[in-house]
């Protein structure tokens, strides 16, 4: 885990658990968003790239779809054209997951290109939201008000900072999507 985070223990109808949330600090290093959809729209078979301002490698990225007929929906960061880390809910399973069999460099090691996932709840609309954090080599994705969250590391390639919708086997509905650059944490002017 590359976020400090606050973990807390809270109800649920399954009984009490432990639930993560990013430190409020993190906060700080939010820049002014630098692209935002809150009309959605269907997200259609196959893959959809984002505008050139949802781009970045150091960014948080707040994403509400429903998985409509699709049997994976999602968004992929960190892209370049030949390869990015897909995020997403699995229809079939009921899990977010984070793919990194096409992250960039996975040769390294054979059990690198792996795919993370945990179960999910819909919420009463039927939307999946997610929040996550990309940072250069690691995606960090909390869903279901923390009570799930994904920590991977990841190795673009060089200049990977793309962004795209997609959906498999059926169309997706785009609720609502923010995209926040961050700035770095270290050596920040005035910063101590």
């Amino acid at each position: 885990m590359s976020l400090p985070r606050e973990v807390q223990l809270t109800q649920t109808p399954d009984g009490p658990r432990l639930a993560q949330k990013v430190v409020k600090q993190v906060d700080k290093l939010a820049i002014k968003p630098s692209y935002t959809d809150k009309k959605g729209g269907a997200i259609k078979a196959g893959t959809t790239p984002l505008p050139a301002a949802a781009s970045g490698q150091v960014q948080r990225v707040d994403i509400t779809f429903a998985p409509g007929t699709a049997k994976k929906s999602g968004i992929t960061v960190l892209g370049d054209g030949k390869s990015s880390t897909v995020i997403g809910y699995d229809s079939t399973t009921g899990k977010i997951f984070v793919d990194r069999t096409n992250s960039g460099n996975t040769t390294f090691h054979p059990a690198f290109a792996s795919v993370e996932d945990a179960p999910v709840i819909l919420d009463k609309k039927g939307n999946v939201t997610l929040q996550v954090y990309v940072d250069r080599s690691s995606v960090e994705v909390f869903s279901g008000d923390g009570l799930r969250t994904i920590t991977d590391q990841v190795f673009p390639n060089a200049g990977a900072d793309k962004m795209a919708l997609f959906a498999e086997g059926g169309t997706a509905q785009l609720k609502s999507l923010t995209v926040t650059p961050m700035e770095g944490s270290m050596f920040l002017p005035g910063k101590k």
